[in-house]
């Protein structure tokens, strides 16, 4: 008689639709089975015999490679699961993520704060409403959260929020910050607790920065949190918004930033959004002067050996651990067979959800501030509600098909195999629609710079090969590799 028994690093558990999942405490994510693998994966309780030679062929495959992968092994009979493995199914569907703002205020004054922080437009929830927040969401089964604001750490029950996400086992992957608070009792407090998230922290411009933010002194102030976090081992990103003032620092930013042990850096045009909206003509770049901005930046980018991973808007992305591709987010093809109208348009939105210091539920940030106005709010209606058979989970999984079927200049265009109607937030925050077109896409695509992108990028990556004859001995030399993909 054999015996076996789920390791302790994992868990079972199920959600509405999804009923079947093999949870993994150690990076907080699930793998989904069908009903009869899943029944076998509960046998390994430590109480039920199991034949392995007479199971059929499949399920016996399964079982080795359980075995192999160390997510259940061989033990006595009456072994016991810790009671937190048991089956547990969840009164929602699936979402992984939550981004969630914390406060909607702010000790900087940013002249293009999507969330209006400068004047608490989204307010600042009280403690006891941040905590059953936190308890609802491990109601649902969230795993991961990531913590924005305003600025969260101007919060004085920033710990108990942490310690409050840490009792439910919700991972604190990711602080969004502008860095002015960040210090050595910062990450010493995260250090007691175990916890070691990433960072992102704006960075808008060598000399440029403190015009932006509305504050003087932030760019010390971020360049120190940048230089403490390396120090100190923590993984940091960057993003920077782009407009006239500071366009043409992009390549002394990126080096600057690179020497701070940024990781990656994603630079975006200022939408006109948020505290934004009333910008002028001297300071807001045109969706054009930013798309030339980054054409003539492109070439540099290779020239100084890709000093961090960058994304430029959805024109143009480079990993440097994937050194012959060249991405484009405006590109979202779905493959070629009959059946790629089903795809979800945003696989992101599939996991992720936004909540806003307001308590509203969005599919992510932006939308917040959309032309769709009847978002759920988790104050009002408790978040297993949002997260059941709603509005809200239809528009966070939204087909290419429905967005054909809606538009039916997207379904005759020449470039719909690429674009797959684009971002569903700029599509929101220019109609009232989920299914609407991006307008961001359209005009990338129909006013030629598809082309010129995939031109400049093409001939900046063979220079940049060319002067690194080293990688052409790399795994990814192979001549498919080195063409420009279709997507990131």
């Amino acid at each position: 008689m054999s015996y076996y028994l789920l390791s302790s690093r994992f868990r079972l558990c199920g959600w509405d639709r999804l009923p079947f999942a093999l949870f993994d405490m150690a990076d907080g994510l699930p793998d989904f089975y069908q009903k009869d693998q899943f029944k076998l994966l509960m046998c390994c309780d430590g109480m039920q015999d199991i034949d392995v030679n007479t199971l059929p062929v499949e399920l016996r495959g399964l079982f080795e490679g359980w075995l192999k992968d160390g997510i259940i092994r061989e033990c006595g009979h009456g072994s016991m699961l810790d009671p937190r493995q048991f089956y547990h199914r969840y009164p929602c569907r699936y979402k992984k993520t939550v981004h969630w703002s914390i406060t909607g205020r702010c000790n900087y004054r940013c002249r293009h704060c999507l969330v209006s922080a400068p004047h608490a437009r989204f307010g600042h929830p009280d403690t006891g409403q941040l905590l059953d927040l936190v308890s609802q969401m491990a109601e649902c089964g969230i795993a991961h959260v990531s913590l924005t604001g305003g600025e969260p750490l101007i919060r004085s029950d920033f710990w108990q929020i942490i310690d409050a996400l840490t009792r439910h086992h919700i991972e604190v992957d990711m602080i969004f910050t502008n860095g002015y608070l960040v210090n050595d009792a910062l990450l010493d407090g995260f250090e007691k607790r175990g916890l070691h998230p990433m960072f992102q922290m704006s960075y808008d411009g060598v000399g440029r920065h403190d015009w932006l933010r509305g504050f003087t002194g932030a760019e010390e102030a971020v360049n120190r949190a940048f230089a403490l976090l390396k120090q100190r081992g923590y993984h940091a990103d960057a993003s920077m918004c782009l407009h006239k003032g500071n366009v043409n620092t992009l390549r002394e930013s990126v080096l600057h930033l690179a020497e701070l042990g940024v990781g990656n850096l994603k630079v975006n045009r200022i939408q006109e959004l948020g505290e934004w909206a009333d910008a002028s003509e001297e300071v807001a770049l045109t969706a054009d002067e930013s798309l030339e901005a980054y054409l003539n930046y492109i070439p540099a980018y290779f020239e100084d050996d890709c000093p961090l991973d960058l994304m430029l808007d959805g024109a143009f992305s480079y990993q440097r651990d994937t050194p012959f591709q060249v991405g484009m987010e405006y590109e979202r093809p779905c493959g070629q067979d009959a059946g790629s109208e089903s795809c979800l348009s945003c696989s992101i939105l599939k996991s992720l959800l936004y909540i806003g210091p307001d308590g509203s539920v969005c599919p992510c940030m932006s939308m917040a501030v959309s032309k769709i106005n009847d978002w759920p709010n988790v104050f009002e209606t408790p978040l297993r509600e949002t997260l059941g058979d709603t509005v809200f989970m239809d528009r966070c999984a939204v087909t290419i098909k429905q967005i054909r079927d809606e538009n039916g200049r997207c379904r005759s265009c020449v470039w719909a195999d690429r674009c797959n109607g684009g971002c569903r937030a700029a599509a929101v925050c220019a109609e009232p629609s989920i299914t609407a077109p991006d307008p961001a896409n359209c005009h990338f695509y129909f006013g030629g710079w598809y082309e010129r992108f995939q031109k400049v990028s093409r001939q900046a990556l063979d220079h940049y090969i060319a002067r690194h004859p080293e990688l052409a001995d790399s795994e990814n030399s192979d001549e498919e590799s080195q063409q420009i993909p279709n997507c990131v």
